[in-house]
């Protein structure tokens, strides 16, 4: 029994003893030496355009290898530890390092100003500004803008005329037409440049005009136009005007008040643009009357084959006016035909049409010929 009693002290020991190794190898295995994060030396860089400097890092990390990524290039970009200034601005870095499998992230700010010690530059002489209020992208694609921005610096002053452009954070912006200068001074090395911004008016143009126009007599048509580019918000006085005596204009609305063709002219500020060919139109009536071998069914003349036929016409307008065959061109097809005053001689083999067209009312009639 007391033989029983050792052997399994000896066993409650060896397993003691087998779980303090395990635990002893685990802690060496997941207790590796901590290291402290990426630490920079500055909270932020701050250096002058077109200028360089060494971004000062401390890493607990021995050899590290770091890489670096910048939000914006444009303003600054970084090679080998040294930051490149490009141009006024303020952008976030993200720098990694790592060393040994270790890794680990920070990120700073580079600020980058003006440098004091460059002359004026990026300013033309002479700047052309256009006053536009909407659609500003798409003035900008036709070449078009109304402000412009400037390498900003501690002292400007304006005059000619204040109320012609406005400059604020850098950027001149146009207020009034006109022009204006502006004077850019460097108080460092007391470099001045003057610039003239000439504010022009975006010029009109008259879309959406017709070529022509067809009326019936005393209808009233509204002209429909628009105004291009879409962004020019200047005055445009639009006026439509006719000599002729057969129409009536008010504004944009053209009245007919007798039958013929005018021209209708398209003013915009004073200048022609453009015009309107207008034909005011009226309808035929006539009234047929059977001399002799024919018959009148309304508009229809019925003849015998190749039998010459007479009959009477009278022409007469939309409000009744009778209408003179002086001023009426006549059309047969497939009829012969003659007149005599008022009367008409015609033939057909196998029938046709008559037409009767009179170009100062821009109106028609067309008389049926049949062979019975």
């Amino acid at each position: 029994m007391k033989t029983k009693l050792l052997k399994n002290k000896w066993m409650y020991l060896g397993v003691i003893l087998v779980l303090i190794c395990a635990v002893i190898s685990l802690s060496v295995v997941f207790s590796r030496p901590e290291h402290s994060a990426l630490s920079l030396s500055a909270d932020s860089l701050t250096l002058p355009v077109s200028t360089s400097k060494s971004l000062e890092i401390s890493c607990s990390l021995e050899n590290a290898e770091y890489t670096y990524e910048v939000y914006d290039e444009n303003i600054a970009t970084i090679e080998s530890g040294i930051v490149y200034a490009h141009s006024v601005g303020t952008t976030s870095v993200r720098i990694t390092a790592s060393a040994n499998g270790e890794r680990a992230v920070t990120s700073t700010m580079i600020t980058v100003t003006e440098n004091p010690n460059d002359p004026i530059v990026d300013l033309p002489s002479e700047v052309t500004l256009y006053l536009i209020d909407k659609n500003e992208s798409e003035a900008e694609q036709n070449g078009l803008y109304n402000q412009i921005s400037f390498f900003a610096y501690k002292s400007y002053q304006t005059s000619i005329s204040e109320n012609v452009v406005k400059v604020k954070d850098n950027v001149i912006s146009a207020v009034k037409e006109g022009e204006a200068e502006i004077t850019f001074s460097n108080s460092n090395d007391g470099s001045v440049q003057k610039v003239l911004v000439k504010v022009l008016s975006v010029p009109p143009e008259i879309i959406n005009l017709p070529d022509s126009l067809n009326l019936k007599l005393s209808q009233q048509v509204t002209v429909d136009f628009g105004l291009s580019p879409s962004y020019y918000t200047g005055e445009a006085e639009v006026a439509f005007v006719s000599n002729s005596e057969i129409l009536a204009i008010e504004n944009n609305k053209i009245t007919a008040s007798s039958t013929g063709n005018a021209v209708v002219e398209v003013l915009l500020n004073d200048s022609i643009v453009g015009e309107i060919k207008v034909l005011v139109e009226t309808s035929l009536s006539c009234s047929l009357k059977a001399i002799s071998d024919c018959e009148i069914n309304d508009n229809t003349i019925l003849l015998k084959p190749n039998v010459q036929g007479c009959f009477t016409l009278q022409l007469k307008s939309e409000n009744g006016d009778a209408i003179n065959f002086s001023s009426a061109e006549i059309i047969a097809d497939g009829v012969e035909i003659k007149r005599d005053m008022n009367y008409f001689h015609i033939s057909s083999s196998s029938g046709g049409t008559i037409t009767i067209y009179v170009p100062d009312l821009g109106a028609k009639l067309t008389i049926l010929v049949f062979v019975v």
